[in-house]
């Protein structure tokens, strides 16, 4: 299967010819219906598609331009693949974990950008190789079930943070990344803001 097999060239070469443009900032989207994010695509009682195709276009301040762009996504059920502006950034397997990607070289500051998903979401049961394999007693929802949003950090900024709890102590570890190989400048931890409800991106649900 296409969608599960692991993100080779070639393969991501092959999502992006099977995509036909959707993947390309140029792609006419503008007869897609809305769908509001965090949301899904097979609300109950009856469900919906396997997969689906969502594009969201968006700018970016220019005094963003010398901090660093972390594309953030709460959860997305069950795989996505990400393109931005037509760079594919990578895949996420799973609908219960957050995923991240580095996107301050792909961006445009002050200019329109293009972000396009497409999310696979395979009824329960008809995979042996996921979670949930078969039969559950919750409704198994697909889609951009989180909220996606783009954050600036500083230059110099924690990645990721571990701590292990022990009996009467604990360990922990940072990760810290550098992005001053591009003469930025550290500036102020900010977020898209999410005021007024969820976000809407347009969406394609045409099965594949």
């Amino acid at each position: 299967n296409l969608s599960f097999d692991q993100r080779t060239p070639s393969l991501v070469a092959e999502l992006a010819r099977s995509a036909g443009g959707r993947t390309t900032a140029s792609y006419p989207d503008s007869s897609w219906p809305s769908l509001a994010v965090p949301g899904t695509l097979d609300p109950p009682p009856k469900g919906g598609p396997a997969s689906a195709w969502y594009r969201l276009h968006f700018k970016v301040p220019v005094d963003w331009l010398n901090g660093g762009e972390i594309l953030k996504f709460g959860a997305l059920g069950y795989l996505g693949d990400v393109w931005l502006n037509g760079q594919y950034l990578g895949y996420h397997e799973g609908a219960r974990t957050p995923f991240a990607f580095d996107v301050a070289r792909y961006l445009g500051f002050g200019s329109d950008n293009v972000l396009a998903i497409h999310v696979s979401s395979p009824p329960p049961g008809v995979r042996d190789d996921i979670v949930p394999w078969g039969l559950i007693d919750w409704w198994n929802y697909g889609g951009l079930t989180q909220p996606v949003w783009l954050e600036e950090t500083p230059a110099v900024a924690i990645a990721r943070a571990d701590g292990t709890p022990h009996l009467g102590g604990g360990d922990g570890s940072l990760v810290a990344g550098d992005r001053s190989w591009v003469g930025a400048q550290p500036s102020t931890l900010a977020a898209l803001p999410r005021a007024g409800g969820p976000r809407t991106a347009r969406t394609s649900r045409a099965r594949r």
